[in-house]
């Protein structure tokens, strides 16, 4: 028989050794380690594993909460950037006292439509709010601005959600536990461009079941910690971001009826 390498049997392992050593002294009348000593030491275990677990939940939190902080800064710095290049007209000196650069005139003009936006990305999330990001087009007339659009991923209608001046924009009250698409077009006075690749998006899905299980749980008299819920809302997020992770990878792949390169479903032909 090998002695075990996974937690779950060393500590039952160890409890049955310490329960042997107690109930048959006349078998094991002098042991090296008293069976006390090795409760004990599973007492000790027991605490350090709720204080780790504890921990996880904490540094779960503590980083959802940076990414908020962070992207408070990166909001506000916007917001300053936009007012610079505005106020200074884009001068690219008096820019450079902000750390920042004027914007580069193109060559081209707005004899013609702008190019296909690129690289659309969900960059991040939350409850109720997606913020994406996107690169300018490499070709035609000059982008006046971006229409962000957005639809549920089973209807075929786009419908405008947003528009920026900038390659990126965040949409606010977007419903949570759907699953979107969002695509962008350029516009100037020319007209429009192609569209943008189209990204997919559900918005904290994982977080709103959580919610809805902790307010069940509750409903039924289950008198939950602030500590376990905050393990159970760690833990959900944690999965959300690996399978969110292994989908981007291709290794997760949702089960979903076949599109065409304009994201329309294809609807088997019967017979």
């Amino acid at each position: 028989m090998r002695f075990p390498y996974r937690e779950a049997d060393i500590l039952r392992l160890a409890n049955d050794i310490a329960a042997g050593l107690a109930a048959h002294t006349d078998v094991y009348p002098s042991p090296p380690i008293a069976p006390e000593e090795l409760e004990q030491a599973l007492t000790e275990h027991d605490d350090n594993r709720e204080a780790a677990i504890r921990a996880r939940a904490a540094a779960a939190q503590s980083t959802a909460t940076k990414d908020v902080s962070l992207a408070k800064i990166q909001d506000l710095s916007k917001a300053v950037i936009r007012y610079g290049e505005n106020h200074t007209r884009g001068d690219d000196g008096q820019l450079q006292l902000l750390g920042w650069g004027g914007r580069r005139s193109r060559t081209t003009t707005v004899t013609e439509p702008p190019g296909q936006p690129r690289t659309l990305e969900v960059i991040r999330e939350g409850k109720d709010w997606v913020y994406l990001d996107w690169k300018d087009p490499t070709e035609g007339g000059e982008v006046a601005a971006y229409r962000v659009q957005r639809r549920t991923r089973d209807d075929g209608d786009w419908m405008d959600v947003g528009m920026a001046v900038e390659s990126e924009v965040t949409l606010n009250h977007q419903q949570a536990g759907v699953e979107y698409e969002y695509r962008v077009i350029g516009v100037n006075k020319a007209g429009e461009s192609v569209p943008s690749n189209i990204v997919r998006a559900v918005l904290c899905a994982t977080v709103a079941i959580a919610e809805a299980a902790i307010a069940l749980a509750v409903g039924f008299g289950l008198d939950w910690t602030a500590e376990q819920v905050a393990l159970v809302m760690a833990a959900v997020v944690a999965l959300a971001t690996l399978v969110k992770t292994l989908w981007a990878r291709g290794q997760v792949t949702p089960v979903t009826a076949p599109r065409d390169n304009e994201g329309r479903r294809l609807v088997p032909q019967q017979g």
